[in-house]
């Protein structure tokens, strides 16, 4: 896990200058030095090739941690880089706006506006669909290491700013769509990036929704990731609707960007209704399919035979 103090680099579009969540991403970098930044190659010896065969077996483990990024990774990356930015693009800490949406339910806003508007939410939705196996879940996880777990921020352009932003989390679906075993997974998962005491979630579904909406906004989270989406389709009847409706919630009222990881099984879901599958893919949508032996192919295993030695 990433905590790193807050190093601002200026944004390249003018309305997020100003916004210290946004400037405290990482620099963009072009396409070259992302592919750098996202490849792993474990080390590996030419006097490997010199021991006995049944010790070179032994070292074919490695290809597990190898990580080789296709053009899903840049495309899947640039989305979800897109969709932190956009989300936070609202919610800046300097901002009266963004103070009365920390300050307030979004049910219970005052009625006098802040000079600055109210709050409008930007939230988004990505769709990432895959055969099992077929490397969904590395891919994520390659691409949400690039970024910090959490920044800590104490001041910006001179002035006091005493904050930890949680960029992103990354859950599993709860097997039984449960949205009170969802809430349970977002706290504790929070609290771990967060670094505090386990927070004891409340008794009633009202009560979690609130506590789950207050420490959504405290830690100014960049994107919610769920993996295993499929396991909806193993809900009980309707179970799924409440859960895809808590998620939207998110979106729209929190503007908080939501990834979906899942299985195939988990598009014909989403294609049932349509206001969850524009939702769902309103930032991106990605079908990961296995590699075929075609230029792609060719390119990986040019990639494996140069791959770095001592």
């Amino acid at each position: 896990m990433k905590i790193n103090v807050a190093t601002y680099n200026t944004a390249i579009l003018p309305e997020h200058r100003g916004n210290p969540l946004i400037e405290g991403l990482p620099p963009k970098v072009n396409d070259e030095k992302l592919l750098d930044a996202l490849r792993y190659y474990p080390d590996c010896s030419g006097n490997e090739k010199k021991l006995d065969a049944f010790e070179r077996v032994e070292y074919l483990t490695r290809l597990k941690q190898l990580r080789q990024p296709m053009p899903d990774y840049l495309d899947c990356f640039r989305a979800i880089e897109m969709a932190i930015k956009d989300g936070y693009s609202t919610k800046n800490p300097l901002s009266p706006s963004t103070m009365n949406y920390l300050h307030y339910p979004i049910s219970q806003r005052p009625e006098i506006e802040p000079r600055t508007g109210y709050f409008q939410p930007r939230g988004s939705g990505i769709t990432v669909i895959g055969e099992s196996g077929v490397g969904k879940t590395s891919m994520l996880e390659q691409i949400l290491g690039y970024f910090d777990d959490v920044i800590e921020h104490t001041s910006y352009q001179g002035k006091p700013l005493p904050l930890r932003q949680v960029v992103w989390i990354k859950i599993d679906c709860p097997d039984d769509s449960s949205v009170r075993a969802l809430c349970h997974k977002i706290l504790s998962e929070l609290d771990r990036k967060l670094g505090t005491t386990l927070s004891k979630p409340a008794g009633t579904i009202a009560l979690l929704l609130d506590q789950i909406e207050a420490r959504i906004k405290s830690s100014f989270l960049g994107i919610l990731v769920i993996d295993e989406m499929q396991n909806l389709n193993l809900a009980k009847a309707g179970g799924h609707y409440r859960f895809l409706g808590f998620l939207h919630n998110l979106v729209n009222n929190l503007g908080i960007p939501i990834l979906f990881c899942a299985n195939p099984p988990f598009d014909t879901l989403l294609s049932k209704t349509l206001k969850a599958a524009r939702r769902a893919e309103s930032s991106g949508y990605f079908d990961i399919e296995l590699m075929e032996n075609d230029y792609i192919w060719s390119l990986f295993i040019e990639e494996l035979l140069t791959c770095p030695q001592d």
